[in-house]
């Protein structure tokens, strides 16, 4: 006998959104999807384990009450288009995580190997914008004169080198780890469009 396990159907819901997927597929994927959706049935927990694989949605998060708001693990500056924070996708939450952990066994690295603090400058919030740019334009060696003779896949290096000279790490991806079926996006579209 199958246990089922109920679910709510906005949590289901809201799974389908951040995956990137309509609900098309979905229902492709879980014959029984719009039954889940609309409350007549609920998914067996071996059809739930699978729907965070297909989702890329923790598993934990299918048995909160209802969705959670999403927002990012670090510090986000950059405001969309119309002055709001953008929802960041779970792509982009599964970079910063791949991140935090190489960062993690970089410190600890650094740490056993006795490698010395970052050279670069300390700034906080209450930095004005204009000296944390001239700061960091000084630390990264990255004025305007430099940058004009300089290509975008010239200036990424020289920021990438400048960063790294003064013991930082540097990650470039353009998709989930290794993953070539999940690109990476900066912001969740559909929740977005939604508000």
């Amino acid at each position: 006998m199958s246990i089922r396990v109920p679910i709510e159907p906005d949590v289901l819901h809201w799974a389908a959104g951040r995956s990137g997927r309509d609900d098309a597929d979905f229902e492709r994927h879980f014959p029984a999807w719009n039954a889940w959706i609309n409350g007549a049935k609920a998914p067996t927990m071996k059809q739930i384990e699978e729907v965070p694989r297909y989702s890329h949605v923790p598993f934990g998060f299918f048995f909160l009450a209802e969705p959670p708001a999403v927002d990012l693990p670090i510090p986000d500056y950059r405001l969309g288009a119309d002055g709001r924070a953008d929802v960041p996708s779970q792509e982009l939450l599964d970079v910063i995580e791949a991140c935090q952990i190489r960062q993690a066994w970089y410190r600890d690295y650094a740490l056993a190997n006795e490698v010395g603090p970052a050279g670069v400058t300390r700034i906080d919030a209450d930095t004005d914008v204009m000296t944390a740019a001239q700061l960091i334009t000084r630390d990264l060696g990255f004025d305007v004169a430099a940058r004009r003779s300089m290509t975008r896949e010239d200036a990424r290096n020289h920021l990438r080198h400048a960063f790294e000279r003064l013991g930082g790490i540097a990650v470039f991806t353009s998709m989930v780890g290794n993953d070539n079926h999940r690109a990476l996006s900066r912001i969740d579209s559909k929740a977005r469009s939604a508000t």
